[in-house]
This record gives C-alpha cells, structure tokens and sequence, in this order.
C-alpha cells in the first residue's frame, strides 16, 4: 500500500505591520497586501454633489428615444465618424416623420445632449457626432445591452435597441 500523504510544508510567517483604520488615510485606497507590502491607491477626491449632477445629467440624456438611438449610433460607429440627423435619431421601426423629427431634434433633443458634452452637433447639414464625455452616456446604454435579459420588461419596451437585443420588434 502506498502512502498518498502529502509531507506538511512548514508555514513561515513575516512581521506584519496592523493596518488599522486610523492607519490609512481617507484620501487612499486600500487595495491588500501583496508580498508583506502594503497596497494603495491614492483615491481622486470625490465631490459628491457633482456626482450626483453627473447621474443626473446622463439620463436626462437618455430620457427619450431619439436620443438613445443617436447614442447607439454614435456607439456603433468610429469614434471620429459623424453621422447625418435625423436618420441617426429615426430607427426603421419608429419611422418617424423626418421634417417633424428635425424640429424636434433642433429645439428639444439636441440641447440637452450637448449641454453634457455628450455630442457635438452641426448644422449644415445636420448631423452629429460624439462629445469629450460621450462614454459617459454610451456606458450606460452598453451596459443595459449586455444584460438586457435582466432589464424589466417595462425599461426595454420604448427603447428600441434593447428590444431589438430582446428579439421583441416584429420584423
């Protein structure tokens, strides 16, 4: 009979050092420790209230279908690529008035991105393309793509790209 038993290493310890609360300090991020050294991060202070606005900010962006299929297309394409309005914001299932929905998009959907810095737009002839914080806005909307199948069914009706990730558009 052969003896499987493994011979038992022996353990050697280090001098740690307690890390207490009190020892790290609230501008750093305590990551572990690797190899008796200590791991942090200095942490960018955090201004709550921006935060806040910045949430705010980026579904008020996405509070309406023509702008979440401008972020979608912009998302889709090259990052450098400008795309024409209104076919960018006028999916083939809403199909949507284009003289109705360049009004619309002049006076009420385009403000609001570009308040954000999510697009830039320009006017002739009319077309859009991505802003310094538009990864600010797609994240969101990428995000709810990879899990659509967790989305409740009353966030993914409206908004057409998640329906279509669902299967729910009718061909």
């Amino acid at each position: 009979m052969t003896n499987n038993r493994k011979t038992p290493q022996t353990a050697v310890s280090y001098p740690v050092r307690i890390w207490t609360p009190t020892t790290i300090r609230p501008d750093r991020a305590f990551l572990g420790v690797r190899d008796r050294v200590l791991v942090m991060a200095i942490k960018e202070p955090v201004d709550e209230r921006a935060s806040v606005d910045s949430w705010d900010r980026v579904f008020r962006a996405l509070a309406a279908e023509p702008r979440r299929q401008i972020v979608m297309s912009l998302a889709e394409s090259s990052p450098e690529r400008e795309l024409s309005l209104p076919e960018a914001a006028n999916p083939s299932s809403m199909l949507q008035d284009p003289d109705e929905l360049m009004v619309e998009l002049l006076h009420e959907h385009l403000p609001i991105p570009e308040g954000g810095d999510y697009v830039e737009s320009f006017r002739t002839p009319l077309g859009v393309r991505g802003g310094p914080a538009f990864d600010e806005v797609a994240v969101v909307l990428e995000s709810l793509l990879t899990c659509v199948d967790d989305v409740p069914d009353q966030l993914v009706v409206g908004c057409q790209r998640l329906e279509a990730a669902r299967g729910m558009l009718a061909e």
